[in-house]
């Protein structure tokens, strides 16, 4: 199973770039006031002032260079009022070594795009993140250990990764830990456990996890809560793989797209832009 990634959907369903961007302010000073300017000049919707903003932080060397590297990364991955250039991406993540910055290129190692096709390098691209404790990076390091893209296949530590950042707060992980306890998968089936985590990406929105609660509730409600035998798949991956709504095969990415630049009307030279809505989902299952 190859982690392939649709390009189109990466604009609908991923976070905003100016929110993420705001959880990497660190402390006061000039560098990152500078680098807060530059979010403002995002938020007015005046693109290319924040990114002469951001290339003058790293051209000066500031110490919030590396923010500033992973917010231009950003937009020459989108071809966002600069031209679309992923070789330059890739680049310049690989210069922040943000562990933000560390998933996304990754997810381009897993794809081939601006780098060449490697899979094992994009899982240990996702260990070093995942090692800083960055939940979308050890989702996807789950992944490809579910998968066996780039690492051997190991249902076991697929959940150890994935509960990890269902832990960290991410819904779609929370909801593939419901899947992982419900079926059985490098696990012992705890159908009362599996409801347990279907709640938590329910109370985030996740779409397929609130369809699901009604079922899991049932089988509360007639008392299968408990933990069964393990299965076959609790000691190896099923020759059957999670369905399609189950997990996805589909690696994360963190803010590729900013919905603020699409609203705003900002100039983009990215030319896969025209059927950006045409695909479905990317990174959610």
């Amino acid at each position: 199973m190859k982690l392939r990634i649709s390009r189109g959907v990466m604009h609908a369903r991923l976070m905003a770039l100016s929110a993420v961007l705001v959880l990497l302010i660190g402390g006061a000073g000039a560098g990152a006031q500078s680098y807060t300017s530059g979010l403002d000049a995002v938020e007015d919707g005046r693109v290319e002032e924040a990114v002469a903003i951001w290339q003058g932080l790293i051209d000066a060397d500031a110490p919030d260079r590396a923010q500033a590297e992973y917010a231009l990364a950003l937009l020459y991955e989108t071809g966002r009022a600069v031209p679309w250039d992923e070789a330059r991406a890739a680049t310049l993540y690989a210069a922040s070594g943000l562990p933000e910055a560390l998933t996304n290129l990754g997810l381009m190692y897993a794809q081939g795009r601006g780098v060449d096709f490697d899979p094992a390098k994009a899982a240990e691209l996702w260990q070093q993140a995942a090692d800083q404790g960055h939940a979308f990076a050890s989702f996807n390091l789950g992944l490809a250990y579910y998968a066996g893209d780039g690492v051997p296949r190991n249902a076991v530590r697929a959940l150890e990764l994935i509960y990890a950042a269902g832990e960290g707060g991410l819904a779609e992980a929370q909801w593939a830990v419901c899947q992982f306890y419900e079926r059985g998968v490098g696990v012992a089936a705890d159908r009362g456990t599996a409801l347990d985590w279907c709640q938590r990406a329910a109370a985030q929105g996740h779409e397929q996890a609130g369809l699901a609660l009604s079922r899991l509730g049932q089988n509360a409600a007639s008392g299968e809560t408990g933990a069964q035998e393990p299965s076959a798949s609790a000691r190896a991956l099923s020759e059957e793989p999670l369905s399609e709504d189950t997990l996805s095969e589909e690696p994360l990415s963190e803010a590729l797209v900013a919905e603020e630049f699409a609203d705003e009307g900002a100039p983009s030279s990215n030319p896969d832009d025209g059927a950006a809505d045409n695909g479905a989902a990317e990174a959610t299952a």
